[in-house]
């Protein structure tokens, strides 16, 4: 199995998850006066195969599949699979970041996990050989399940076993590396009736850190505090923290507060906002975030409950989604 790539067209720091090319996406999906069809414009998309990446001259990620980790953890297969797949596109494609495997943590699948960091440091290794380690960079998305403890915000922790033997090794490669550690917040999964407001950066009354007496505007920023307090515990409050899926559904469950078209636009433009602002988080002030949204095309064949199949700004068939 090869790794499937998704490549992400830069625009600000704001990117859109899709599968197809460039050409496939209505212009509609972008913010005026932005042309889809260059490599500025704020798109993420997934050819399946790597003729897809060579037909594709944008700049972008490749996102490996988790099942692939194992071999890559092998230095004559990421070598390999440098050669076969990366080295021939570029420059033509501006790759900036190979992502291996996401969230790969939370499946519990000790294989994976056990060889997760070595795959990352091979496939570095495999960048170095060919001089390509300088443009791009290595990194893997994890889900909030790493955490232990989040609450209060400050006192953010990672789950005992993977925060030594896991992360601390993941956060010493971004160290030496100066590359970003990824993470997936979805306050959509978090929030309820009561806290909606704050899920969605509407007015609210906010929640204070019970220890920094620090006052939350919003659950995004609590979300990356707690990730960001965990990194400081092990002494990696230096290394960057990317958002690499973050978004909301347009429709869902009985049961689920807020899963409606409008409430999708307005946290997906609040979140733009907030992200491009400057004003950081209350642990991390002044700073922006380089974001990915989550998704420009819905996922109708994805299982699990309804709102995992609606993220997208649109349908497969191109009509708006929300």
């Amino acid at each position: 199995m090869l790794l499937v790539p998704a490549l992400v067209v830069r625009w600000s720091k704001l990117r859109y998850s899709c599968e197809g090319p460039p050409s496939t996406v209505p212009s509609r999906a972008f913010p005026p006066g932005i042309d889809h069809r260059r490599p500025s414009s704020p798109l993420r998309h997934e050819p399946r195969n790597p003729q897809g990446i060579r037909a594709d001259r944008d700049s972008g990620h490749y996102h490996g599949a988790n099942e692939l980790i194992p071999q890559l953890a092998r230095s004559g297969f990421a070598k390999q699979w440098v050669a076969t797949n990366v080295k021939p596109n570029v420059p033509a494609t501006n790759i900036v970041r190979i992502l291996v495997g996401n969230e790969v943590v939370s499946t519990a699948n000790r294989m994976l996990i056990g060889n997760l960091v070595a795959a990352i440091r091979a496939l570095h290794a495999a960048l170095v050989d060919v001089s390509l380690d300088g443009r791009i960079q290595v990194s893997t998305p994890q889900s909030l399940g790493i955490l232990a403890e989040s609450t209060p915000l400050s006192a953010g922790r990672f789950r005992e076993g993977y925060d030594i033997h896991v992360l601390e090794p993941l956060f010493s490669f971004h160290h030496a590396t100066n590359s970003p550690f990824m993470v997936n917040p979805y306050p959509f999964f978090s929030c309820s009736v009561g806290t909606l407001d704050y899920a969605l950066f509407r007015p609210n009354p906010g929640v204070t850190d019970e220890n920094t007496k620090l006052l939350y505007s919003n659950m995004l920023d609590g979300q990356l505090d707690a990730v960001y307090s965990a990194m400081k515990i092990l002494g990696f409050g230096d290394v960057e923290i990317v958002i690499a899926e973050t978004g909301w559904p347009s429709l869902g469950d009985p049961s689920q507060v807020g899963v409606d078209a409008a409430t999708t636009a307005e946290y997906n433009s609040n979140l733009i906002r907030h992200v491009t602002s400057g004003a950081g988080t209350p642990f991390m002030p002044n700073r922006t975030f380089e974001t990915y949204i989550f998704a420009l095309f819905n996922e109708d064949m994805k299982p699990g409950s309804t709102c995992e199949r609606n993220f997208g700004l649109f349908h497969p068939d191109m009509t708006p989604g929300s």
